[in-house]
């Protein structure tokens, strides 16, 4: 397990899960900041306002739509966290999307 941070790691999510089904899931741990999933690895990183909110979170999450989760720290100091860097999440993006038509419109 990693050091206790902000930031909650939820693994063996299903793929097609929604940012809403996160928020649902920790919302009653506390205050949600950011939610960042990434279907392909079949997780989600879950940053609270608070240690204590994550700390909750990390304890009390244990499943989704009946189905165990696993969960962590992230691997992230929160340091870290507060440092602003060069990744852009974008959310709503239709999945249809393509890499060539974010470049696209990001260029202009």
């Amino acid at each position: 397990s990693n050091p206790p941070n902000t930031t909650v790691w939820i693994g063996d999510i299903p793929n097609d899960i929604s940012e809403i089904e996160i928020r649902q899931l920790g919302e009653r741990f506390g205050t949600i900041e950011s939610v960042k999933i990434l279907p392909h690895k079949c997780c989600a990183f879950v940053q609270f306002s608070t240690l204590e909110e994550a700390i909750a979170a990390f304890k009390g999450m244990c499943s989704l739509r009946g189905r165990s989760i696993k969960t962590d720290y992230s691997k992230k100091s929160t340091a870290e966290e507060d440092n602003p860097n060069n990744e852009l999440w974008l959310g709503n993006v239709d999945p249809s999307t393509t890499e060539y038509q974010l470049r696209d419109l990001f260029s202009k």
